[in-house]
């Protein structure tokens, strides 16, 4: 059939799957589509389908193949050329390459303005945000996302610039895992309660991290239509409050994630309780104050903290974690952690009974063990509805055990839940590592050999499943992730009812 008497939208279908099959990090590889390239060079119709998709997104460096890699340099010229602004969708900005050259931002500056259609912008920053960079960025009227990734923002503050994003929509802010031994610290932390000041009054999302704001800050503002306020990194500087003062002028509030990492042995710091009562003043319990809350995601809680007797009645989604942060190089992987919490066997039945009150759709426990058969039926039995679980074991990087339960016993539980699409686990397969590769997750061929049958034999005891996955150490911070456990996610493909599924890998999450 000739490609001119195929639908445009036909046509994108098509490069999409295409990009699906063929995809690689667009943080890393920004020329994921270039291989459409040639394809749209062969006549108007595939370019018309294809220019979308080759420049939905824009980095403001180039790529360059030097000795053999593929690098990122500091483009000469002009940032792009005019006929593409209007497919440009998301922008990543950085302003040093990966070789350390600082990128000259000035083009940039001059063609944010003139770009229509931009609604995401990801910043990774070295330095402080430059003004003219933020006031260039407002003026883009479509935009209503923006990311910062590893800025400091002590210095002047930026108030003013961010004033001018009242169209903004979502904010996230995220510190680097190595901070400048310069930053002013006081400095940082004034400017960022200026800029959530200007800004609450239109934020529907907020994410950001514990290390920059404080809870009593976060209390003091008045944030009517925040749907979404996700915490990480570090359990906020300053005064504990009860996390129902927290959030008392949320009431549009529907996510909430606090998901605080444990920290290593020199920072010393202990869990918190997240709801108690203040002296002399009685706290209401959180589904009084968050009664519309559907997904609540909390890392490093207490068993005994009184929150899992105050859930809110429509919960869909409960995730209680235990992330740590992420292993620095040559520290011991047996390294000793304070405030990190996860769920012994007691507390874990306890907390899947209390589960069983929620209509949820999604369950994700840090377990003190491996999880059993026992287990599994317990959460089968309170939680019928699942469609993702997520059961992750405390430590699993250094324990090289053989399960003591058979693949079968630990499927058998599950065949109930049929509404269950997504199931990660960690599953005691033995040795993580191959003798003489214990850097490179991708050379650890006998542990996926190891989990690809595993997924095989869940994939035909459970017809319902589309995904599964296996926690998997990650101890090079592979594709960007800096946990120290990450998850071999496969793909389930099903053909005809006589056939076994096929089992893909598809990424690590």
């Amino acid at each position: 059939m000739p490609s001119k008497s195929l639908d445009l939208d036909v046509l994108s279908i098509i490069f999409e799957y295409l990009l699906l099959m063929h995809a690689k990090d667009s943080e890393s590889h920004p020329s994921v589509a270039s291989y459409l390239m040639s394809l749209s060079e062969t006549c108007r119709v595939l370019r018309m389908a294809a220019m979308p998709i080759i420049f939905r997104e824009g980095h403001n460096w180039k790529m360059v193949i030097s000795e053999g890699l593929l690098r990122q340099v500091s483009p000469s010229d002009a940032m792009w050329p005019s006929t593409v602004w209007q497919y440009i969708r998301k922008l990543h900005v950085h302003d040093f390459d990966e070789g350390g050259e600082a990128i000259n931002l000035s083009p940039l500056v001059l063609v944010l303005p003139k770009l229509p259609a931009v609604k995401h912008i990801r910043f990774q920053l070295r330095n402080r945000p430059p003004a003219d960079l933020l006031l260039a960025s407002s003026l883009i009227l479509s935009v209503d996302t923006v990311e910062f990734h590893t800025a400091r923002f002590d210095g002047p503050s930026l108030a003013c610039c961010f004033a001018r994003w009242s169209h903004l929509r979502s904010l996230a802010i995220f510190i680097d895992l190595y901070r400048k031994e310069d930053l002013n610290l006081g400095e940082e932390f004034e400017n960022i309660r200026c800029i959530l000041q200007t800004l609450a009054g239109n934020l529907g999302e907020l994410e950001i991290s514990g290390d920059l704001v404080g809870m009593l800050t976060l209390s003091a503002i008045s944030w009517p239509y925040l749907r979404k306020l996700v915490l990480t990194d570090h359990i906020p500087f300053g005064e504990t409050i009860p996390l129902t003062t927290m959030v008392v002028h949320m009431p549009s509030l529907r996510i909430l994630a606090l998901n605080f990492t444990a920290v290593i042995t020199w920072k010393d710091y202990d869990p918190i309780i997240f709801c108690f009562h203040a002296e002399n003043t009685p706290s209401p319990p959180l589904s009084s104050v968050l009664p519309d809350l559907r997904v609540l995601s909390i890392s490093n809680a207490l068993p005994e903290d009184p929150i899992f007797q105050q859930l809110p009645p429509n919960l869909e989604v409960l995730r209680l974690l235990a992330l740590r942060d992420p292993l620095r190089r040559n520290e011991n992987l047996q390294q000793p952690w304070y405030g990190y919490s996860t769920l012994n066997e007691a507390a874990a039945f306890r907390v899947i009974q209390i589960a069983g009150g929620f209509p949820l759709v999604e369950l994700a426990l840090n377990l003190e063990k491996a999880p059993s058969p026992a287990i599994l039926q317990a959460i089968a039995a309170s939680c019928p509805s699942l469609r993702i679980l997520e059961l992750e074991a405390w430590r699993h990087e250094i324990n090289d055990r053989e399960s003591q339960y058979s693949i079968a016993s630990l499927i058998q539980p599950l065949v109930q839940l049929q509404h269950l699409r997504d199931l990660r686990l960690s599953l005691e397969l033995g040795h993580h590592v191959d003798s003489g590769y214990r850097i490179f997750p991708m050379f650890r061929v006998n542990i996926k050999r190891r989990m690809n049958a595993a997924a095989q034999q869940f994939a035909e005891g459970l017809p319902q499943l589309h995904y599964i996955g296996f926690s998997f150490w990650n101890n090079y911070t592979f594709d960007g992730l800096t946990r120290h456990l990450i998850w071999y996610w496969c793909g389930i493909f099903r053909g005809r009812p006589e056939e076994p599924p096929v089992v893909k890998f598809l990424k690590y999450l």
